[in-house]
C-alpha cells in the first residue's frame, strides 16, 4: 500500500468516526510497564478528532503488588479474584495514585483536555458469596458519562471509569474492568470498544486477526482462549450481540490502537457481529 493511499485510508476512517463513541479499556499493565505516556497520547489523538471517549482503567497489577509487598493473600478463583474489604482499600489507593499519574502525563503533554472520573456510571451486584467484595455489572447509568459531553460539546472531555462501583447494596464492589467496559459500550450510540494492553488472539499459534462474534464465543468454549483473554472475548461477543459496532484487541505498543481504529489491516484482533 502507498502512504498516499494509507493516509487517505486513515482521514476517510476518521471522518467516519466523527460524533461517534469508543469505549476504550486500558489493562493496568500498562501503568506498570512505562507505556502510559504513549497509551495516553492516543487518548488525545483520539479526542482532537471528534470521537466520543471512556476510558475503563484496570489496576490488577498494582493491586497485586501491593498485596505482596504487605504480605496479604492473592487469592483467585478461575482467573476471577476474591475481594477482601483489604482489597477495596488497596483499590482506592491505586487508583488515587492513577488519577495524579494521568493528570501529571497530559499536563507534560500539553494537552488541555477536560478529565472527568464520574463515581456512579455503574452500579453492581454480589458476584456471590464464594467471591466476597468481587462484583458484576447490575446497571449502567449513562446519563453520568453523557450529561457534561451534552452541555460542553465542543470540550475535549474524556470521562474515565475506575473498576470500583457501588451495588445496590450500598457497598462498594470491585468488578472485572472488561465486563464494565462492555456494559457502557452497549449503552452509547454508534460505539465501538477496544481492549488495550493484552495484544492479539491466537488459534494454533496463529494471530487471528478478524473473527466474528460467534467465533470469539467458541474460542472461549474450546478454551482456546482462557483467564483474561477469555473475559475479553466474553465481553465482546455480549457486546458485538447487543449492537456495539466492533471490537479492537490489541497489545501496549505506541499507535497500536491507533492502527487498529483508523485502518483496515489495523494491528490485533478484531471483533465484529455475525452477518445477519
Amino acid at each position: 500500500m502507498s502512504d498516499g493511499t494509507f493516509l487517505r485510508q486513515c482521514l476517510a476512517k476518521a471522518v467516519e468516526l466523527q460524533d461517534r463513541s469508543l469505549v476504550e479499556k486500558i489493562s493496568g499493565k500498562i501503568f506498570v510497564s512505562n507505556s502510559a505516556v504513549e497509551a495516553l497520547e492516543d487518548v488525545a489523538i483520539i479526542l482532537r478528532l471528534g470521537i466520543r471517549l471512556v476510558v475503563v482503567c484496570g489496576c490488577g497489577p498494582q493491586v497485586d503488588n501491593v498485596l505482596r509487598e504487605r504480605e496479604l493473600p492473592i487469592t483467585k478463583i478461575d482467573g476471577i479474584r476474591v475481594t477482601t474489604s483489604a482489597t477495596i482499600e488497596i483499590m482506592q489507593e491505586v487508583y488515587d495514585l492513577m488519577k495524579k499519574q494521568i493528570g501529571a502525563i497530559f499536563n507534560r503533554l500539553g494537552q488541555n483536555l477536560h478529565v472527568l472520573w464520574p463515581e456512579d456510571a455503574v452500579v453492581a451486584a454480589p458476584l456471590g458469596n464464594d467471591f466476597g467484595l468481587t462484583g458484576k455489572v447490575d446497571s449502567v447509568d449513562i446519563r453520568n458519562l453523557t450529561d457534561y459531553l451534552i452541555e460542553h460539546p465542543y470540550a475535549p472531555t474524556v470521562h474515565f471509569v475506575s473498576s470500583l462501583a457501588k451495588g445496590v447494596d450500598g457497598r462498594i464492589y470491585n468488578v472485572n474492568a472488561d465486563s464494565i467496559a462492555a456494559a457502557i459500550a452497549v449503552n452509547l450510540p454508534r460505539c465501538e470498544l477496544a481492549f488495550l494492553g493484552d495484544g492479539a488472539v491466537y488459534e494454533n499459534r496463529e494471530i487471528l486477526t478478524r473473527i466474528t462474534a460467534s467465533k470469539a464465543k467458541e474460542l472461549v468454549t474450546n478454551q482456546v482462549a482462557t483467564a483474561g483473554m477469555g473475559v475479553k472475548l466474553t465481553a465482546a461477543y455480549d457486546a458485538c450481540r447487543a449492537g456495539v459496532r466492533k471490537v479492537h484487541i490489541v497489545g501496549n505498543r505506541s499507535g497500536e490502537l491507533l492502527l487498529s481504529i483508523f485502518t483496515d489491516g489495523g494491528s490485533g484482533t478484531v471483533v465484529e457481529p455475525d452477518k445477519a
